[in-house]
């Protein structure tokens, strides 16, 4: 019979749980990288001629280019309406349900992908592998902050940044490599390999604690007090370990009691629509900035200004 956590206590668990957490954001950023390296790549455009603007001229080209957009952006439509969804199930199902929907979802959606002879197929898989992505990366990063120490937050954030960066690297590097494939493997084998990253966290995470915070939020105390004790790695009576239970359990249910209006309540001392807008805007000129644009379209961009195939995939990968 396999351990409780896999035997893992204290300074191990956690970093387990960071292991799982940042696999998940290689994902992410492997999702946001996968789809620059392909879209030169002229066995991909012959299965897909109605994306391919090159291949024609005048108001033929700008159609097939407007195509290629949704086929790309597909994929973010999926994420936002994740996203909002996560809004409104994530309290019911718990963090670890949650990832765990949401990277099945992921698996069903790569798989469509790889297997795609149409348009119409391709994209539908973009958009389910988006709504996925929506579902876990809205949950990982609270399922992470609630399980991890306070004062070690911060820095797992940047971490969290970097391996999306790390994720969008391993995409177009392996997009180059099998750019040289034979045949329709060349860009399907990068579609599928998404699911490899989804296999490892299907494969851990439900070995891993769940979030303290929740399980106090839902009445089970008694094991949000196991779950404190493993990730301190201390005794369930530890004097410490219960104040630090009955922090968490005070925060909670302060929070239970606000509601969703009260993101945007402006009159009183705290001034939540004064931070929601800061948060809002805040992600919002990010992607403003146009960083998602280059992401998908650099190896475009390089072949537009004259470069070899083959040197575009390149510089984008570094």
């Amino acid at each position: 019979m396999v351990k409780k956590f896999l035997g893992l206590r204290g300074n191990a668990l956690n970093w387990a749980v960071s292991t799982v957490a940042g696999c998940d954001f290689l994902l992410f950023g492997y999702d946001q990288g996968v789809m620059g390296g392909i879209l030169t790549l002229s066995v991909f455009l012959e299965q897909f001629p109605i994306i391919n603007p090159d291949s024609v001229g005048g108001a033929e080209s700008s159609r097939r280019s407007t195509y290629q957009g949704i086929a790309v952006a597909s994929y973010n439509l999926g994420c936002f309406l994740g996203s909002v969804i996560t809004i409104f199930i994530s309290n019911p199902l718990g963090r670890k349900r949650m990832i765990m929907l949401g990277t099945s979802i992921m698996v069903v959606g790569a798989a469509l992908q790889a297997s795609a002879f149409s348009i119409e197929h391709f994209i539908i898989g973009r958009i389910i592998t988006g709504f996925g992505n929506g579902f876990n990366t809205s949950t990982v990063p609270t399922w992470q902050s609630e399980i991890s120490r306070s004062h070690k937050r911060g820095k797992l954030v940047m971490v969290e940044g970097a391996l999306i960066t790390c994720g969008i690297m391993i995409s177009y590097f392996l997009d180059l490599g099998l750019s040289f494939a034979p045949g329709s493997v060349a860009w399907r084998f990068p579609l599928a390999f998404q699911i490899v990253f989804c296999i490892f966290i299907l494969i851990f995470i439900p070995f891993l604690p769940e979030s303290p915070r929740w399980l106090i939020l839902k009445g089970r105390e008694d094991e949000a007090l196991e779950v404190l004790a493993a990730l301190n790695d201390k005794d369930v009576n530890d004097h410490a370990l219960h104040n630090e239970f009955a922090e968490i359990k005070d925060t909670v249910v302060e929070m239970s009691k606000g509601t969703f209006a009260s993101l945007f309540d402006y009159k009183g001392r705290d001034r939540n629509l004064h931070r929601t807008i800061l948060a809002y805007t805040n992600q919002v000129f990010q992607q403003i900035s146009g960083i998602n644009l280059i992401t998908y379209y650099a190896a475009v961009i390089y072949s537009k200004l004259g470069m070899s195939p083959f040197m575009s995939r390149l510089l984008a990968a570094l």
